[in-house]
């Protein structure tokens, strides 16, 4: 999503490195990173693009924060009313993912979207799939494209609900009073759990 920070450290490349010799030989694959919020998705799939880029790859990088069903600015008023229960993998569009991936695989034009938190708006980008060797796609849930069969190679970081509330508080994403918002994060990552046993590589 377009204006959350980046804070891509030695620790992202080296699990990047780790990971390129998996996939290094390997055209037109889908990797997903999945794992707690605050575990460094964003920051691995930054890292690795750039390695792969080094060695002459070109990848597409798609983070699953741009595609819940519900604008951010709202979606805590919807967890509040249908109740926990509603927090999970079910909050993601996978229609539109889907239709990124099996785009990709056919080399055909790809048509993402990215939220801009400036502008509370969604931006479309068109993009030809033809020279792009990997689709990166991390989020919370990103492992549930495994299970579904629509991820090539799977990574899931491991963390806890605590280092969660930390990294968000650090990115000053998080009121620590907010009894509710700590409850979907425990919520989360009992989801987030659940996918843990379709990964390639846990890191």
């Amino acid at each position: 999503m377009i204006g959350d920070k980046i804070l891509t450290n030695r620790d992202d490349y080296r699990k990047a490195k780790k990971i390129l010799k998996y996939i290094l030989d390997k055209h037109k694959i889908v990797i997903t990173i999945g794992g707690g919020s605050g575990t460094h998705k964003s920051e691995l799939m930054e890292a690795l693009q750039e390695l792969l880029y080094k060695e002459n790859k070109l990848s597409l990088g798609i983070s699953l924060d741009d595609y819940y069903k519900i604008h951010f600015n709202f979606r805590n008023e919807e967890r509040k009313a249908k109740g926990l229960k509603s927090v999970g993998i079910k909050e993601i569009d996978w229609s539109l993912v889907k239709n990124i991936i099996h785009r990709f695989k056919k080399g055909k034009k790809i048509y993402s979207q990215v939220i801009n938190k400036y502008t509370n708006s969604i931006m479309l980008q068109e993009i030809d799939s033809r020279g792009i060797d990997y689709l990166i796609i991390e989020g919370l849930y990103a492992n549930y494209l495994k299970k579904l069969k629509l991820s090539d190679f799977s990574i899931h970081l491991e963390g806890s609900p605590k280092d969660t509330l930390k990294f968000r508080l650090r990115r000053k994403k998080e009121n620590e009073k907010d009894e509710f918002r700590k409850k979907v994060v425990e919520k989360e990552y009992k989801e987030v759990l659940k996918l843990k046993k379709y990964a390639d590589k846990i890191i």
